[in-house]
């Protein structure tokens, strides 16, 4: 890897940290109102669902054992999940390649609504703080993509296993909750485990040494996909960094 990626990696690394730590207070925060701001957008967190939305609207808003959340016993509430989690949300592999350049320049004058910036910051951010096993997949995933040039492709879709899969208080809907309040349910299937042994079929031919992950079990694979989790960090390293530095 040349002297600029690196220097690349070192800034991505160090500007998602920083975001991470920022989400971090904001989701532990005791007092006052769980919010930051990344890419001039003013970010909140529902402290409860652990996700970052761009929701100001008091009426969404309640607490819970002093926690800040967005409650769904109103429709303003309903209305605005459905941006942040469930079937609807969509992030573009270019967008979120957009967004990591972003990051990188520091600039606070990027064209993408706080929706946008929400749910990038939700699958690069907030996911892997909460469920740390899923990084590496969201990485490996967003590269393969990018390597075959999927740029309109929905980079949440295919992933099982994300905070934003579905609203996590969906137990909590109103009974009278309209139709589309379906779409904060859980829908997908699948285990990370699975998926990941999915992916290491995929990525294998890419590596040095490739192994024969589709004769594997697939909690094996997942075992696999782990061990060689220094292979895959190097194959996300040449196909995503050159891929930001072209938007930086």
């Amino acid at each position: 890897m040349d002297d600029e990626l690196i220097v690349l990696e070192q800034r991505l690394c160090t500007a998602l940290t920083r975001i991470r730590d920022s989400y971090e207070m904001s989701l532990k925060a005791t007092e006052g109102n769980p919010h930051f701001n990344v890419l001039g957008a003013d970010l909140w967190v529902d402290q409860v669902r652990g996700i970052i939305t761009s929701e100001v609207d008091s009426r969404t808003w309640d607490r819970r054992d002093g926690k800040n959340f967005i409650s769904t016993k109103r429709l303003a509430g309903i209305d605005y999940l459905g941006f942040m989690v469930g079937r609807q949300v969509y992030l573009r592999v270019g967008l979120c390649l957009d967004l990591l350049a972003a990051v990188c320049r520091g600039t606070s004058l990027v064209q993408e609504s706080e929706f946008d910036i929400a749910r990038f910051l939700n699958l690069m951010v907030a996911e892997p703080y909460l469920r740390p096993g899923n990084n590496l997949p969201i990485w490996v995933t967003l590269a393969l993509k990018a390597a075959a040039g999927e740029m309109e492709d929905d980079l949440c879709a295919g992933l099982p296993g994300l905070i934003t899969d579905h609203d996590v208080l969906y137990n909590e809907l109103p009974a009278d909750a309209p139709p589309y309040a379906r779409k904060l349910l859980p829908y997908k299937t699948g285990s990370m485990d699975e998926y990941c042994a999915e992916l290491l079929a995929v990525t294998t031919p890419e590596l040095e040494a490739p192994a024969p992950a589709a004769a594997l079990d697939v909690a094996s694979a997942a075992r696999l996909f782990e061990a060689r989790s220094d292979e895959l960090e190097n194959y996300v390293r040449r196909i995503v960094l050159p891929a930001v530095l072209a938007r930086v």
